[in-house]
């Protein structure tokens, strides 16, 4: 009989061992669970070459550096560049279809644009947006 009980014991033992095993486990699967999901999107579309200028009427027209560049897909996907000096940006990999670009800039009005990207066997989109200075705070 304390053969049995022994046998019973080490059953028991191996039990708890398993129980806390999977209570472990379980605990972690449950925080990778619980940790807000990173959205990663592809894209196999085109590049998209673009020149920001201030739009001074066709006088003087000069680019305008560190504008923030907020490009939505139709899907409701967002890509982001910032104008370097000369007010030049890529964003890389755009899908074809429509699109709203917000442009961004201090001491500028804000401007949204819709575009229509191309269906097209070029790699390569290039398109010219311009902005108007602000006239006064109200405008920015």
């Amino acid at each position: 009989t304390v053969y049995c009980g022994r046998v019973e014991h080490q059953k028991i033992t191996a039990m708890k061992k398993n129980l806390t095993t999977l209570a472990v486990i379980l605990a972690i699967m449950g925080a990778a669970f619980a940790q807000t999901p990173q959205k990663t999107v592809f894209f196999t579309g085109k590049t998209l070459y673009a020149t920001l200028r201030f739009n001074d009427h066709g006088v003087n027209s000069t680019g305008v550096p560190g504008a923030d560049v907020t490009f939505i897909t139709s899907q409701g996907d967002t890509l982001r560049a910032v104008s370097n000096e000369t007010g030049r940006f890529t964003i890389p990999e755009v899908p074809t279809g429509k699109a709203t670009v917000i442009l961004e800039a201090a001491g500028y009005k804000r401007s949204t644009v819709e575009i229509d990207i191309e269906d097209n066997p070029r790699h390569r989109v290039h398109k010219h947006f311009e902005m108007e200075k602000a006239g006064d705070e109200r405008d920015l």
